[in-house]
């Protein structure tokens, strides 16, 4: 991803000079043609005073910034210089698991430069680090980011470890995996203004309970729902977990049980019961009379799931089992 030119407050005029002066020039027609030694090598390369200078000009357009600097996606090339490279605490997640920018600050203050060269020359591990954009380089490149990066020193601490697919990561993570989780609006149209009477409010029946939709995602631009469960007698929800919607569990009225990750809590009227995403759980009725449950999700979505869900036949087992899967609602048997 390209950026404006920008001068780190405190760099010095030597940062103007190696921006002007770096070009891609084949090595064979250099900025001094006396010294060329092979006329008809075809390698190209950044030419800029120092290597350091180089790999600061190679950082900044090859987009390194973008994954491996805290913030630089948000903020660009205002972030201080002293912060580049010290790694991304956000997760790329997609089938190959969950990956995490390097601190590279780190990483290259303990890999010798051959070793450097060899991974720059022929890795290509996992999404989304670009590894042809470093295949492609020039060795004379590949050695001046490298020269950068030591200059800048040691900074930061090392990011989390790969997580295997499968496996919830602990950060918040960006999804790339369109057969995992539906693309929802970015950009969702703004609702209209105006009171909305609770009898307005959407009221259908799903696993066998009734539902009422107090907040649709269609009024919040996607950015959580609200509905309520009306639970009969010792009448619950089924085992499962959401794996992309966090789930705030309120009780309106009567004697409620939620079972979260094994563990039993009973709940009343006012409490609530915080279920972070990919956490197992059950919300059942203990007493004789009904019971009202407020389930907040975040993001929205989670009430056109169940809208969906009212539509299927109980039988249909097969259908339901396809509808959780694109919701990231994992059945749990008891």
């Amino acid at each position: 991803m390209s950026r404006n030119a920008f001068l780190a407050p405190g760099l010095g005029g030597s940062v103007v000079a190696a921006v002007a002066a770096a070009v891609f020039i084949p090595s064979g027609a250099s900025a001094n043609p006396a010294r060329d030694t092979d006329p008809m090598s075809s390698e190209v390369r950044v030419a800029a005073p120092t290597p350091v200078e180089a790999g600061r000009y190679l950082i900044r357009v090859a987009g390194c910034n973008d994954c491996h600097t805290p913030d630089y996606m948000q903020l660009g090339a205002r972030v201080p210089e002293e912060r580049w490279l010290t790694g991304g605490p956000l997760g790329w997640r997609g089938p190959w698991g969950t990956t995490y920018a390097t601190n590279l600050r780190l990483f290259v203050q303990e890999t010798p430069e051959d070793v450097w060269l060899s991974i720059c020359e022929g890795r290509a591990t996992r999404p989304p680090m670009p590894w042809d954009s470093l295949h492609f380089m020039s060795e004379a490149d590949r050695k001046a980011i490298y020269a950068y990066i030591r200059h800048l020193g040691p900074a930061g601490e090392k990011m989390p470890a790969y997580c295997e697919p499968g496996v919830e990561p602990t950060t918040p993570y960006v999804l790339l995996d369109p057969d995992e989780m539906g693309f929802r609006r970015v950009y969702a149209q703004a609702p209209e203004a105006g009171l909305v009477a609770a009898s307005e409010c959407e009221s259908f029946e799903a696993m066998g309970l009734a539902v009422r939709v107090r907040v649709p995602s269609t009024d919040t631009r996607d950015a959580l729902s609200l509905v309520e469960l009306t639970l009969p007698d010792r009448a619950g929800t089924p085992p499962q977990s959401l794996l992309h919607h966090d789930l705030i569990v309120d009780v309106a009225a009567g004697a409620v049980e939620v079972v979260l990750a094994g563990r039993p809590h009973a709940v009343s009227g006012g409490d609530r019961v915080v279920v972070p995403r990919g956490t197992h759980h059950v919300v059942r009725n203990t007493g004789h009379e009904p019971a009202r449950v407020h389930l907040l999700t975040t993001p929205g979505g989670f009430d056109e799931f169940l809208r969906e869900l009212a539509t299927i036949e109980p039988e249909d087992e097969a259908l339901r089992q396809e509808l959780c899967e694109s919701y990231g609602v994992r059945r749990v048997a008891q």
